[in-house]
């Protein structure tokens, strides 16, 4: 299996899971498995929410090294530009000509925008707003009154300690596997213990 299928496996209906019965706690339950680490809250968001999101923040800001040529979901020059909520979400899906690797590149690095968005003073004026606005447009297990407070928090949150990381390709081995679950062969990474103690010395070291 890849670890991403956790979640489809664990929704409602699948019925192939085990413990609490939902894509977002059937994933938790895997990562926490195979790699000893879990999260205590997950907020889970699709495609249009995502866009909406974006486009309610004013779009954000993002800087390519190098032109990405996504096909299908359109070509990106390099250097500074803003996104809308459509073209982000295209960003973060481009696959086509690369690498999951270079999506999960994308994606930090559309995070990272968001973020650094929410931290502008006239972003931060919006939040509570933005948190009545699309609370129906999520899944979470923070209760509301945590996620109002939070967005308050981001008043005093200092940019620089947004940490994120990405594995070393030189730690992985990028196959073409059968899977079972899939029924067909697909490219996927295999891992060992060198992912493991990555992982451990990454968290050990964000603080």
């Amino acid at each position: 299996y890849k670890v991403n299928q956790a979640y489809f496996f664990g929704t409602s209906g699948m019925e192939n899971y085990y413990g609490e019965g939902n894509g977002a706690d059937a994933l938790n339950e895997v990562l926490d498995y195979n790699f000893g680490i879990s999260a205590d809250y997950y907020v889970v968001f699709n495609f249009q929410a995502l866009v909406a999101f974006v486009d309610a923040i004013g779009g954000v800001e993002v800087n390519l090294p190098e032109p990405v040529y996504g096909g299908s979901q359109g070509d990106f020059p390099p250097g500074e530009q803003t996104l809308t909520g459509e073209r982000a979400l295209a960003l973060a899906r481009i696959r086509e000509n690369y690498s999951d690797e270079f999506r999960v590149g994308n994606q930090s690095l559309i995070i990272q925008a968001i973020f650094e968005k929410l931290l502008q003073p006239t972003t931060l004026l919006k939040l509570p707003g933005l948190v009545g606005q699309f609370q129906d447009s999520i899944l979470t297990n923070l209760p509301l009154g945590q996620i109002s407070e939070l967005a308050l928090c981001f008043r005093e949150f200092d940019k620089e300690s947004l940490v994120t990381h990405q594995v070393p390709s030189e730690i992985l081995t990028l196959e073409n596997l059968y899977l079972t679950s899939l029924n067909e062969y697909t490219y996927g990474f295999r891992w060992d213990g060198r992912l493991l103690e990555w992982i451990e010395f990454s968290l050990k070291n964000t603080n």
